[in-house]
């Protein structure tokens, strides 16, 4: 039973010991990008050969694997070290071995076409990324039927999974590869839909962040103007549109008001408690502030002290979309500072 397990270290330990020869980097890499020393901390590790593998004598091949052994990218840098800088064409895969996506950086910014594919290996469509947008060109679902072409059409984005989670990645059991689960159905599970028109987002995208509750963006031309999230009830409550709430008076006023009301908590001063407190609150379609919430504090009676002085407020004017009051989702910072 310990043969198998004994073979798996003494190949990578060989493995290793090639790379080190070689002058090939080993980074191991935890999901969020940043570097750890260990391989049992990390999600996936990268190697970084030198710049004579490249046919580029400029650049640098990089390869990055799932903790399988499977291939997760590759693609070449300008750098050799763990903060690669990525130019001309990148490949991604599945855990599956399939082809993910292809695209292509000028340093380290993605540029050009792109190329999306999905994990049983079809075609799911293709992009342009400019400086300042992206151009939709093609999409098809994954049996190949085509449903936006030259820019116009029906559009289905499926959210960049993370395929190194456990039970997406293949385990070897008794010598033998086997899929814990497949990579298809992971695949679609969430989804955000909407039209594209001469290569743009138009209209409304939605997608469903749970049971009771779907976020929709509005674009035109590409551009957001609007988002907002649907409850069960069918309320919806707007977190990013082009007229914002505004207090009367505006911001100025606004800080005049807080100034004015604003007791600082005996506690507070006692123990010198200074700094910004966070709080989230909806402008409903009349104006008026409610679920007041603090997102971040800073205690001794600061964050109570902040809820109080915002439910004395005076009604705001609300956000508007299509010229018609809707209820916002809005924070602000309100400081505490002792001055000397």
């Amino acid at each position: 039973m310990l043969k198998p397990a004994f073979i798996t270290i003494l190949s990578f330990f060989i493995f290793y010991s090639a790379c080190a020869q070689s002058d090939t980097a080993v980074y191991y890499l935890q999901k969020s990008g940043k570097t750890v020393s260990t391989r049992d901390s990390a999600a996936y590790y990268r190697l970084v050969y030198p710049s004579g593998a490249a046919t580029d004598s400029g650049l640098f091949v990089v390869k990055e694997f799932y903790m399988s052994g499977k291939l997760k990218w590759n693609g070449f840098s300008k750098t050799n070290n763990a903060q690669v800088k990525l130019q001309g064409q990148y490949t991604a895969y599945f855990v599956n071995g399939n082809k993910m996506l292809v695209k292509h950086f000028t340093n380290g910014k993605q540029d050009g076409d792109e190329t999306g594919f999905y994990p049983n290996g079809k075609f799911y469509y293709s992009k342009t990324k400019l400086a300042d947008k992206t151009i939709y060109n093609e999409y098809r679902d994954s049996t190949g039927n085509v449903l936006a072409k030259n820019g116009n059409g029906k559009w289905i984005t499926y959210p960049t999974r993370d395929f190194s989670d456990a039970k997406n990645e293949v385990r070897v059991i008794n010598g033998t590869g086997k899929l814990i689960s497949d990579p298809i159905e992971n695949f679609f599970s969430n989804k955000i839909e909407g039209q594209v028109v001469n290569g743009h987002q138009e209209g409304e995208w939605s997608s469903r962040l749970n049971d009771s509750m779907s976020m929709t963006t509005v674009y035109h031309n590409g551009e957001q103007t609007a988002q907002y999230q649907t409850g069960s009830d069918g309320q919806k409550t707007y977190y990013m549109l082009r007229a914002i709430p505004e207090f009367p008076g505006g911001a100025q006023a606004f800080g005049q008001f807080l100034g004015q009301n604003i007791v600082y908590p005996i506690v507070a001063r006692q123990n010198n408690t200074q700094g910004r407190v966070i709080i989230t609150f909806v402008v409903d379609a009349e104006g008026k502030l409610t679920d007041i919430k603090v997102v971040r504090g800073i205690g001794s009676g600061c964050d109570e002290e902040a809820v109080r002085v915002l439910k004395l407020s005076p009604l705001w004017t609300p956000g508007m979309v299509d010229n018609k009051p809707v209820r916002t989702q809005y924070s602000v910072p309100i400081s505490f500072s002792l001055g000397k």
